[in-house]
């Protein structure tokens, strides 16, 4: 009686052990497909004003046209990235952010690597709500996208990182900002100006490049521009 009992209990821990090992397999499989890195800390909600107060200092600003321009930024940053070119969406950036951005760029330039961005969706755009700072009014938005993000070799076409097949759920944070006392207009933001040093004329937010002479111009009062982005989380799944 007292073998039986044993043997009992021996096949219990085997049976046991088996689907322990079986599922932590099935944990390991799983964990593949979805990654969650640590992001960025969030802007916190109780330093922000709500977004319904902000037609008191602009009441013409439209919720709907700016979410839907953001949107199309967002695609176009996307696009230009793949390209190693943002020079067109420089109006877009300030002069410090847009610095930023191209300096990243350069390295896959001067590395003859390209990182593509494919498949781009802008899922969700939320204004999480507004403040002034340093003479400067704040919009802070939550973006939720979703990509396919990979890295090739110029020269070979061999694969660096990322994958030709996951996707890639994002959630961003971006910070507009534009000088306080400018009121939504009828227009895109821009300025005509002339360039300093040839005389070209030159449309100008924040800051643009003179497509004659190369001059870059700076401009102290501006409409809505990006002044950062953070990432806040990923998600990925699909085939690795």
């Amino acid at each position: 009686m007292n073998q039986l009992v044993s043997n009992l209990v021996t096949y219990a821990v085997i049976i046991i052990v088996i689907i322990l090992i079986f599922m932590l397999k099935n944990g390991s499989k799983y964990k593949k497909n979805t990654k969650r890195p640590a992001g960025a800390t969030p802007t916190a909600q109780s330093s922000l004003n709500s977004m319904s107060s902000f037609t008191e200092i602009d009441p013409a600003f439209d919720s709907g046209a700016f979410t839907e321009k953001l949107s199309n930024l967002y695609v176009q940053m996307q696009n230009g990235w793949t390209d190693k070119d943002i020079s067109s969406l420089r109006p877009y950036f300030t002069d410090a952010y847009f610095t930023q951005m191209d300096r990243q760029l350069n390295s896959y330039r001067n590395q003859h690597k390209t990182n593509y961005v494919e498949k781009i969706a802008v899922l969700g755009v939320e204004l999480r709500g507004w403040k002034q700072e340093g003479g400067l009014d704040h919009i802070i938005v939550n973006m939720r996208t979703r990509i396919v993000d990979y890295t090739l070799d110029d020269n070979t076409g061999k694969l660096l990182s990322g994958s030709r097949t996951a996707e890639k759920f994002m959630v961003y944070e971006w910070d507009l900002c534009r000088t306080s006392g400018k009121q939504t207009g009828t227009g895109d933001g821009m300025t005509r100006t002339v360039c300093p040093s040839c005389g070209a004329p030159v449309d100008i937010n924040v800051s643009a490049r003179c497509e004659y002479c190369g001059t870059v111009l700076t401009s102290s009062t501006f409409d809505w521009a990006i002044c950062g982005i953070k990432g806040i989380s990923q998600t990925t799944g699909g085939r690795a």
